[in-house]
């Protein structure tokens, strides 16, 4: 084998190596579930009957084909039980996915603020649903 060739085969397989053992962090919300459903110390419960989130405040506009901005967010009220953080997000709908993460200092009723990210693919109308207090949506009409 000529030594050029050589050192390509030894180059390859070295960064292959590299690239397949290479050192990575690992992530962790303490206290929930990771994957874009649930996460942080905070205990609460969404406000919503048969199921729609009926204090859902739908904000900004949506149009196929144009990339959310921070404007179109949703807010939600909570019914906080145990204070704490949160992380919260919707499953991919329509090319949107709404998140969002803070701290609950007190228990009660509070809103929180989930964020559109993404860009709408079709228009119709679409339902988000939270992964907490399952059963509640919301609906987001893309024109």
């Amino acid at each position: 084998m000529k030594p050029f060739l050589l050192s390509k085969a030894i180059l390859f397989a070295i960064s292959s190596t590299l690239l397949f053992t290479s050192c990575s962090k690992e992530n962790s919300l303490e206290g929930g579930l990771i994957s874009g459903v649930s996460g942080g110390t905070a205990i609460y419960s969404l406000q919503g009957t048969g199921g729609n989130c009926p204090t859902a405040q739908i904000n900004g506009t949506y149009n196929t084909g144009v990339g959310m901005q921070p404007t179109n967010n949703i807010v939600l009220q909570v019914n906080v039980t145990t204070p704490g953080t949160y992380a919260l997000s919707t499953g991919i709908v329509n090319g949107i996915q709404f998140t969002g993460a803070g701290n609950l200092s007190s228990t009660g009723l509070q809103p929180i603020t989930l964020i559109g990210n993404g860009m709408p693919l079709g228009t119709g109308v679409f339902p988000y649903i939270p992964p907490v207090g399952l059963g509640c949506a919301f609906f987001v009409n893309v024109k």
